[in-house]
């Protein structure tokens, strides 16, 4: 039965008090799925999703050089652009989003604006300059006020050697011209590289690792910044919900219980490891590699994701308990006001004002993207 609900709470209001932590659990129902085995709907591996003014779902997928439309009834109903690298074409895009009634897509440093009848409006390309930091700056979110912010992508010696304490988030024109900074982060706290003889370096991003840094928020309101004071039983997390002119205009903090990083929780990203690792390296040296030279952290991310809603919430992915996983909801100047719990195998990819969409895979490895409301 497609509609299913996941937490049996809700009241009148579509939510009940939790008693153990003064918030609101959000009722979960599976409303609908979008997906086949085979055909034009069959979905790859999903990067972006992201909803248009009329309701209809706008995918991209890794290796799909166009964007996949769906309508309110999950079926496909349109392609936009196809592979190459002329005007309206793509190689890989990846980041979307709509500014207005406009949609843009980002495509390595090319950004595509496209107007309400998916007409190519124009099509630019975001070269960043990064002065002597061994990284390279490309387009990462369309801003409310029409600048991009960039974020930095840089050598794998330098990930690993952990030469780069801290990189910037920057505030760019759309021809790449740096305006500002708008936020500084600590880079890679979710990656990992592992050195094997002749064969290189693999580096692997796994949330497993550490806590998410940001987000930002559909509409190019807001770029929520996560901030983490690991102290043990004095542990905080803060948010700062940052404007397009970088100013912070709403906050929240709340402690947090440090979790040690436990020997389930290591064998997990070692799991995670070998599933992406090269095949010509034999498991049992890649494994032994992982565990050497992997910079194991003392403690468990508290956040292992986070999206931001377009009612500027923020969506943090924190417990798990057996097969399911509990998200926290924050508001802005309020921290925590309500919680919901999904199955552990979803892999949330947006959520809106009363519902949210998120990845699964079945027993066969089919993907599907299915809508749960609230």
């Amino acid at each position: 039965m497609l509609a299913a609900a996941l937490v049996a709470c809700r009241g009148d209001a579509g939510a009940e008090a939790d008693a153990a932590g003064g918030l609101d659990r959000l009722t979960l129902e599976r409303t609908l799925e979008v997906g086949s085995m085979e055909g034009p709907d069959a979905l790859g591996e999903v990067t972006s999703v992201v909803e248009g003014p009329s309701g209809e779902l706008f995918v991209t997928q890794f290796g799909d050089p166009t964007v996949r439309v769906f309508g309110s009834d999950g079926a496909l109903v349109r392609q936009i652009g196809r592979r190459g690298e002329g005007p309206g074409e793509f190689i890989r895009p990846g980041r979307i989003g709509f500014r207005g009634d406009s949609l843009w897509v980002l495509d390595g440093v090319r950004l595509s604006l496209f107007g309400p009848s998916e007409a190519l409006i124009r099509q630019t390309r975001t070269n960043v300059s990064a002065g002597e930091l061994p990284c390279g700056f490309t387009g990462a979110w369309l801003l409310a006020d029409g600048t991009l912010t960039a974020e930095g992508s840089c050598a794998v010696d330098a990930i690993v050697s952990g030469a780069i304490p801290s990189l910037p988030i920057l505030k760019v024109s759309e021809s790449g011209v740096i305006l500002d900074t708008i936020a500084i982060v600590p880079p890679y706290a979710r990656a990992a590289g592992v050195r094997i003889g002749d064969a290189g370096v693999f580096l692997s991003s796994i949330p497993e690792l550490g806590p998410p840094t940001h987000g930002y928020s559909p509409d190019g309101e807001a770029l929520v910044r996560l901030v983490f004071e690991p102290a043990g039983t004095q542990s905080r997390m803060r948010v700062l919900w940052i404007d397009p002119a970088g100013d912070t205009v709403a906050r929240a903090e709340r402690a947090y219980a440090s979790k040690p990083f436990a020997a389930a929780w290591k064998e997990r990203v070692v799991t995670l490891f070998l599933e992406r690792g090269p095949e010509a390296i034999p498991p049992h040296a890649f494994r032994a590699a992982v565990l050497a030279q992997v910079p194991w952290p003392d403690e468990q991310p508290p956040v292992t994701d986070a999206l931001v809603g377009p009612d500027d919430r923020l969506w943090l992915r924190r417990d798990e308990a057996g097969d399911s996983v509990r998200w926290e909801v924050w508001s802005p100047d309020v921290g925590p006001t309500a919680d919901a719990w999904l199955p552990t195998g979803l892999a949330v990819k947006y959520v809106g004002d009363d519902h949210l969409w998120a990845v699964r895979q079945d027993a066969m490895d089919v993907t599907y993207l299915v809508r749960y409301s609230f």
